[in-house]
């Protein structure tokens, strides 16, 4: 595994850069949605915290390397567009660009992406304090899928 090291840390550092901003965005739609604002910082914080939790992971498998073994590719280019469109995002909700609604179902597509992406797919290990956050991450973010789609059923 230890050839795979610095790519797979590389890999890691993208997807902690994916959560920022994530959070960032939301936190732009508490900002834009005063109204809401609880429920976006909540998921702002959220963001933050498994970006951070992320990098928990990389220090994990920078002292244990010899515990994972690669697993299935992550696409950074994938999540560089991501970003890229998220930041896009951002810049018209800033400006009055998006209604709730339109808010609400990019919100859930950014959490069906992160779903799909499938961090825990990238390393196979059994080293239980990695697989707790990325467990945490799996679950919230689900979590997150479901808070949202409950704020979407408040407004049909």
């Amino acid at each position: 595994m230890r050839a795979n090291v610095n790519n797979i840390l590389k890999t890691l550092e993208r997807m902690a850069d994916l959560e920022r901003a994530v959070a960032e965005f939301y936190k732009t739609a508490a900002e834009a949605f005063p109204d809401d604002a609880p429920f976006w910082k909540q998921l702002s914080k959220a963001e933050v915290k498994h970006a951070d939790y992320i990098g928990r992971m990389a220090d994990i498998l920078k002292r244990k390397p010899e515990k994972f073994e690669g697993g299935r590719p992550f696409n950074v280019t994938a999540a560089e567009f991501f970003i890229a469109n998220l930041k896009k995002s951002q810049e018209q909700l800033k400006i009055g660009g998006f209604n709730k609604k339109q808010l609400l179902f990019t919100a859930l597509d950014t959490e069906q992406a992160i779903l799909e992406s499938k961090y825990a797919e990238i390393l196979d290990t059994k080293d239980v304090e990695y697989q707790t956050l990325i467990s945490e991450i799996a679950v919230e973010t689900d979590q997150h899928k479901q808070s949202i789609l409950d704020k979407i059923d408040e407004i049909k």
